[in-house]
């Protein structure tokens, strides 16, 4: 795939990504940097979508839209108003940005997100425990308390990445990246859409984690 020449927004996106001192999001930039893709901002369409989400629950918005629509779970950030925000959204086949969460009206300068396919992101949940109250892939509470620090040390799986997007232009810091035509390959082998898991209800205990969508109480 071919790299389009990024857009200021993109550009300042990626550098914010990079030099990000939020301790909460430095570990989750680097992989976002190494197996992240650029996603063009669209408006939400006026038809023919899912309905959209509630305020604050951007990860959960995002996973239900990827089910509903056969399209990819994507997590990452975006730039908005000059600021790095940790967010997630759904991608179409095309690439095309479903964002149930950003208010109407408004849309991000930019789009960085690792693109999963949503039965990776089902088993994650079964795995953690956090179906429920889902804080992300990449968030780092869970990561710690809950995950073992699995996707920080080894990335997403290759089998879990969907090509999707575009790719960040070089340079994106010390994490290696796996080759996508490794990725397209291993995708070949597993399902578009989530397959069903299981429906046993479990005690699940994972705090909120933060979605920095710019709503009042969403971005403390």
């Amino acid at each position: 795939m071919l790299l389009h020449p990024t857009t200021c927004g993109e550009r300042d996106l990626i550098a914010a990504a990079r030099t990000t001192t939020d301790p909460d999001d430095r570990a989750a930039a680097r992989i976002v940097l190494a197996q992240g893709r650029l996603f063009a901002p669209k408006p939400w369409p006026a038809t023919g979508a899912p309905r959209r989400g509630s305020p604050a629950h951007c990860f959960a918005n995002a996973m239900r839209v990827a089910h509903r629509t056969g399209g990819a779970y994507v997590e990452g950030f975006v730039l908005a108003a000059g600021r790095l925000r940790r967010h997630a959204w759904c991608a179409q086949a095309d690439g095309a940005v479903l964002d149930p969460t950003w208010p109407r009206g408004e849309t991000p300068q930019a789009y960085l997100g690792v693109p999963m396919a949503p039965w990776f992101v089902n088993t994650f949940q079964q795995r953690t425990l956090t179906k429920t109250c889902f804080p992300g892939v990449l968030d780092a509470r869970v990561q710690a308390e809950r995950d073992a620090d699995r996707i920080y040390r080894d990335g997403v799986p290759a089998a879990a990445l969907l090509d999707l997007g575009t790719p960040v232009p070089p340079e994106t810091g010390s994490w290696p990246a796996t080759p996508w035509r490794q990725l397209c390959a291993a995708r070949e082998h597993v399902p578009r859409v989530a397959e069903a898991i299981g429906s046993a209800d479990r005690r699940r205990a994972a705090r909120p984690g933060r979605c920095q969508c710019p709503v009042p109480g969403c971005d403390p």
